[in-house]
């Protein structure tokens, strides 16, 4: 789904209400929302099995990485629910860096696996890998938010030119 150029956002850039210099130390709630959405999207039904997959998989590695068996909490937990777990914690974590491992894990699968066609057709995504990307870097300009994904990377810090 394209950004709408909407009314309230043309008129606070009218009353200078657009952020001019980036900033790397908070991800505000509206931009973690607009990047589940993107997400959402980009994916398409969470209850495929190939995004259950993707969901556990960056469940995983995250709590591996972060000595954790869950993200919500440190209970170990069977059949937990991996893509509410991970959003969960993209939308409520106090960490900015860690909210940024979420996204850029997500940014890499999708511009990994949702690329191969099989995966676009069970899951029914509604944007391709290219157009999730390309809104996920304009939301964080919108909102000033000094990092972007970029050449399949990751997330790289950006300054203000």
């Amino acid at each position: 789904m394209a950004v709408c150029n909407l009314f309230s956002k043309r008129h606070k850039k009218l009353k200078g209400e657009v952020p001019d210099v980036y900033q790397y130390d908070n991800i505000p709630r509206p931009l973690r929302v607009q990047i589940v959405h993107i997400m959402h999207d980009a994916m398409g039904n969470v209850h495929s099995r190939h995004t259950e997959n993707i969901f556990q998989l960056i469940h995983d590695i995250l709590c591996r990485e972060y000595g954790k068996f869950s993200l919500s909490d440190d209970v170990y937990v069977r059949g937990i629910d991996h893509d509410n777990d991970v959003l969960k914690f993209l939308i409520n974590s106090n960490d900015v860096e860690q909210v940024l491992d979420v996204v850029e894990l997500s940014f890499k699968a999708i511009d990994t696996y949702y690329r191969k066609e099989n995966f676009r057709h069970f899951t029914q995504s509604k944007i391709t890998p290219d157009e999730a990307i390309e809104e996920l870097n304009i939301r964080f300009r919108e909102q000033g938010v000094g990092y972007q994904y970029e050449s399949g990377e990751s997330l790289i810090q950006t300054s203000c030119a």
